[in-house]
Order: structure tokens, then C-alpha cells, then sequence
């Protein structure tokens, strides 16, 4: 009996053991390929909708609720190590309601860095600074 509950024991020491030692950050981690697709958000009064391509490029698309035909487009690529998004913008575009196209407003270079979360059709963004006043944003795949 002394023998059971010894060894009862151990496999409960050994099992706390095992769980305690199991590390979370692979749940954390995002695949290039499940954030793939088109994701939209409503934040402060403008529409958001990122488009990330399997190549590694996306696009950013900001309206403005209340009037619509007041948009910025942005594109660049974009780089993801665990739950860390990293941003390469290259050029920026606003559209233009004259002659019905876009307009390229700036092409200089600019890297950000988000954490995320991705759970099922929700993806959220973080800023990566403790010191960033930014809040999340939390975007559904479309």
C-alpha cells in the first residue's frame, strides 16, 4: 500500500512537474500563411483594412467613416517572428476625388513593429511599446 501511494506521489509530482515546464509561446506564435487575406476594423472614426499577400506585400486602405472618398492607401511588405509583426511602408497615396485616382503622396521608407494576436477571424494588434499611448486594435477577417 506504502508502494501505491509512493508512487502515486511521483506521478502527480512528475505530471506538475511536466505542465509547469510547458511553454505557452508556441500558442503565441502566428504563421505568415494564417495572416494571409483581407482584415477590417473601425477605429476613432476611420474604416481600416489591412491586405496581406502570401509574397509577403500588403496594403493599407484608411477611410474616413464620415466621408468616404477621404482615403490613404499605404503598402510596403511585412516580416513575422512569433507574435511580432514587423511593417516595411514604402509609399503612401491619398486618393484623389479630381481625377479619380490615386496620388502618390510620400515614398519614403518606415518600419513598425506590432505584437498580435490571432484568434480564429480576429486579429488583434498591440503597440510593442510599454510607452505607446496607442491602444489595440482588433481586426476581422473579411
Amino acid at each position: 500500500m506504502k508502494q501505491k501511494i509512493i508512487l502515486l506521489m511521483a506521478l502527480i509530482a512528475a505530471t506538475i512537474t511536466f505542465s509547469a515546464c510547458s511553454s505557452d509561446d508556441d500558442d503565441d506564435k502566428v504563421s505568415t500563411s494564417s495572416l494571409v487575406g483581407k482584415w477590417y476594423a473601425e477605429d476613432e472614426g476611420y474604416g481600416c483594412e489591412f491586405q496581406f499577400n502570401a509574397d509577403g506585400t500588403l496594403t493599407y486602405i484608411e477611410t474616413m467613416l464620415d466621408a468616404p472618398t477621404s482615403k490613404v492607401r499605404d503598402s510596403g511588405t511585412y516580416k513575422i517572428d512569433g507574435n511580432k509583426l514587423t511593417l516595411y511602408w514604402a509609399k503612401s497615396e491619398t486618393w484623389s476625388n479630381y481625377s479619380q485616382q490615386w496620388v502618390v503622396d510620400d515614398t519614403s521608407t518606415e518600419t513598425a513593429v506590432v505584437k498580435i494576436s490571432l484568434k480564429g477571424n480576429q486579429l488583434t494588434l498591440y503597440p510593442d511599446k510599454s510607452d505607446d499611448s496607442s491602444k489595440p486594435v482588433t481586426f476581422t477577417r473579411e
